[in-house]
């Protein structure tokens, strides 16, 4: 499908992110996928946050994983409302996902969702840059769709991706070479490279061969990558 597009937490630039309206606004903007972080709140709700305190975008200040959902939902983030996972997917509606997990319960969690929902498997793969939080879900839901994510790009990082199980690799675009890119490709992963938010990022990332990019700028980032790549 050519260079796929990933909406890094939906499109922060017009709406805030991990939200709802900014899901919707970058699949409006034309996103191939989405990317969110899944987080688990006291009462065990998978909800949809990146950091690991609400100190940065909402209006409270301490650790999420001491807060319930109903705590959650009296936080504002910028007039929006931190969003549960079932909600972001009945936003989406199938809508192809990124789903990155941000706490060791997430694992758990999502691999109870996936056996309640196995149809889900095929909408999303999961991700993380914590090897054992992706071994613990192989452990539990083998069948998920599994992929690694890192800071920086090297073959041993593609090796690490392939002794879990994953199928696909996310790494540093600005330390992507075409060798590593190569590697991964014989070693039969897909491999997207973050961040990718100008114009000279998609030339660089097709001049490389890679499957896909994340970015924080869809509206930015799409008609770049039409022009450069007509149907």
């Amino acid at each position: 499908m050519g260079l796929v597009l990933t909406a890094h937490r939906g499109s922060p630039d017009r709406a805030p992110e991990n939200t709802l309206p900014a899901f919707a606004a970058a699949i409006a903007d034309g996103a191939d996928e989405l990317e969110l972080d899944l987080q688990v709140t006291t009462d065990d709700q998978l909800v949809v946050f990146h950091d690991q305190t609400v100190d940065r975008i909402t209006d409270g200040t301490g650790p999420l994983a001491d807060f319930s959902l109903a705590e959650l939902r009296e936080l504002s983030v910028s007039g929006e409302r931190i969003a549960t996972f079932d909600e972001v997917l009945d936003t989406v509606a199938g809508h192809p996902l990124q789903v990155e997990l941000k706490a060791p319960k997430a694992a758990p969690r999502l691999a109870a969702l996936l056996r309640e929902r196995p149809e889900l498997e095929d909408q999303f793969r999961v991700n993380t840059g914590e090897t054992t939080w992706l071994a613990d879900l192989h452990r539990l839901r083998p069948s998920a769709r599994l992929a690694y994510s890192a800071e920086g790009a090297s073959t041993s990082l593609v090796d690490r991706a392939v002794g879990l199980g994953a199928e696909a690799v996310y790494l540093s675009l600005p330390d992507l070479t075409p060798e590593i890119v190569e590697y991964a490709h014989g070693r039969g992963l897909r491999i997207t490279g973050w961040l990718a938010n100008t114009q000279a990022d998609i030339e660089r990332a097709l001049t490389l061969g890679l499957d896909g990019v994340t970015t924080d700028y869809v509206s930015v980032v799409r008609p770049v990558i039409d022009r450069l790549l007509p149907v």
